[in-house]
């Protein structure tokens, strides 16, 4: 069956300076075939009319990631652009889309796009893509002839959702288009590096130090390798140069 994921091949660079990621042959907004429904009588099928993407999800919608946080259910299967800052959630799965405490769970269009997605992270992006709230336990249903889990079968050529889970943001996007926003200081090939800030170097001398960045708890994201901790009531702060326990 035809579809977004039918059509793309995976992730693609986009030239100039905002680096972007979208949609390969067709950029955002792919005109796909719309299924058609079995005729009676058993006779030939018809193709209906292509459907975009802003048909299935749209239009267009441009909000804070804040209001996404608070009021995804109003969101839920919409196509929404935000901006945030990128993050590792899940390595080689998931993502996360953080602005100050507000944050949405990123679900990359193929499995094999997270590699692509990771070369921003820790990155200030614009994102395009389809919301979605993280249901708490699916079922398996019986959908075109196959058993899926029920976000499957309500949006066929979007990945299917995975259940919810206590760490997560319980608000998903699944990206359509992704771009650097070329304002995080270090960005591309200029980026700096942790060792570049002098802060690790400072902190081991016993200095007082001042860092800007996300809170991630105990290691919850596992940014960091459990041996590097040095105390157990340790925690990371994810800066723009690299993850830090403090």
């Amino acid at each position: 069956m035809s579809g977004p994921a039918s059509v793309r091949r995976g992730l693609r660079t986009i030239g100039g300076a905002a680096g972007a990621l979208a949609l390969g042959a067709a950029a955002a907004f792919t005109q796909v075939p719309r299924p058609s429904p079995p005729t009676i009588g058993g006779g030939p099928q018809q193709e209906l009319p292509a459907v975009s993407i802003e048909d299935a999800y749209g239009p267009l919608q441009v909000e804070d990631l804040e209001q996404l946080a608070r009021s995804g259910q109003s969101y839920h299967r919409r196509l929404v652009k935000t901006r945030g800052v990128l993050h590792d959630l899940v390595p080689r799965q998931y993502l996360a889309l953080g602005e100050l405490a507000a944050r949405v769970l990123v679900i990359p269009l193929q499995p094999g796009d997270h590699h692509d997605l990771g070369t921003l992270i820790g990155i200030d992006v614009d994102l395009t893509g389809v919301v979605r709230v993280l249901p708490d336990d699916q079922k398996t249903v019986r959908c075109r002839g196959e058993l899926v889990l029920e976000s499957k079968c309500q949006d066929w050529d979007l990945p299917v959702l995975p259940n919810a889970q206590p760490q997560w943001p319980p608000i998903s996007i699944t990206v359509v288009r992704i771009s650097d926003r070329g304002t995080t200081r270090g960005s591309g090939k200029e980026r700096r590096t942790l060792a570049d800030t002098g802060l690790a170097a400072a902190a081991a001398d016993g200095k007082p130090v001042r860092a800007l960045g996300q809170f991630r708890g105990a290691n919850l994201c596992q940014d960091l390798p459990e041996a590097s901790r040095r105390d157990p009531a340790d925690w990371v702060l994810h800066t723009a140069e690299g993850p830090v326990w403090s």
